[in-house]
């Protein structure tokens, strides 16, 4: 859509088609191991500071099969990369937008990773486009507008499914890939030591009570791995955290860290594992990039 926009040469415009998927790279680095962290999946690369380097990178890269000014592929090659972070920030599953200065996730839950509508409009309005051998602003009106009226319908859509779970201040509204009118509300409860989970349907204007995760009590391990710088930075940049332990042939525990990711059907991420020995103390820690199975045993998710 962006190399459609404005108006760009067909070599272009694929080059800036396979640039929109191009962030998404730094899933290999997963096997890089922890010394890799900041690099892997939504590390740097989906971050405000990573797309100006990457579309510097890519702008000398490809000068060689797209001739013009440096300067104009550059900001050109941005637009599809900015354009990936932005639809990133809008699914649930959170992007450091402000990296390497802070890790933090920023979601604006309003999408899942792969929102059907959206695509279905895209898909339709660049084939017709290309097609018709169409450019610009013009060609391309029709699909920002309903990418916009889908955005419309989900921030109705997240409000109203608002007022029909308990209010909670810390209630957390996710859509389904399908459809803006059907929402996971996610509420943190102190009280029952749980990640509550409703399932709203806006048509029906009625929710349903699901599964929940339970927070942990007071066992040894996951108390003493909070200890860890590593799992207390974990805690202020991630929402969702969870816990599992598992014990090891030399003694101790290992215990991984990482966070709930509901619009997944309830997949977790996990990001640090830390090991604590039988007394209770820290001995090592590390960043991982792994998932994890929600049925485990052995989960435990913290407030």
């Amino acid at each position: 859509m962006a190399a459609k926009s404005v108006g760009s040469s067909k070599r272009r415009f694929w080059i800036m088609s396979l640039l929109g998927a191009a962030p998404d790279i730094d899933i290999f680095f997963g096997f890089l191991g922890s010394w890799a962290w900041p690099i892997q999946h939504r590390g740097l690369s989906h971050s405000l500071v990573g797309v100006v380097f990457q579309a510097l990178f890519y702008a000398w890269i490809f000068g060689r099969w797209d001739k013009g000014p440096f300067a104009r592929r550059a900001i050109e090659y941005s637009l599809p990369l900015f354009a990936h972070l932005g639809c990133d920030y809008l699914t649930a599953f959170g992007v450091p937008m402000l990296a390497p200065f802070t890790f933090r996730e920023y979601s604006a839950d309003l999408t899942v990773g792969l929102t059907l509508i959206p695509m279905f409009i895209m898909a339709v309005g660049l084939a017709w486009a290309y097609i018709n051998e169409l450019n610009g602003w013009k060609a391309t009106r029709p699909i920002w507008a309903g990418w916009a009226l889908y955005l419309f319908m989900t921030v109705s859509g997240k409000a109203y499914a608002a007022k029909l779970v308990p209010q909670e201040p810390r209630a957390m509204m996710i859509p389904s890939a399908a459809s803006p009118f059907e929402w996971t509300v996610v509420c943190p409860d102190p009280k029952t030591h749980s990640y509550r989970r409703y399932e709203v349907d806006l048509m029906r204007g009625r929710r349903e009570a699901a599964s929940s995760v339970p927070m942990p009590g007071d066992e040894l391990p996951v108390k003493s791995s909070l200890t860890s710088p590593v799992v207390q930075d974990f805690l202020k940049s991630n929402r969702w955290p969870v816990a599992r332990v598992s014990a090891t042939k030399l003694g101790g525990w290992d215990v991984e860290w990482g966070n709930l990711l509901f619009s997944t059907r309830g997949m977790v991420r996990g990001k640090v594992r830390v090991h604590v020995d039988d007394d209770g103390h820290v001995t090592s820690s590390e960043r991982i990039y792994n998932f994890w199975n929600p049925s485990d045993a052995a989960l435990k998710a913290c407030s």
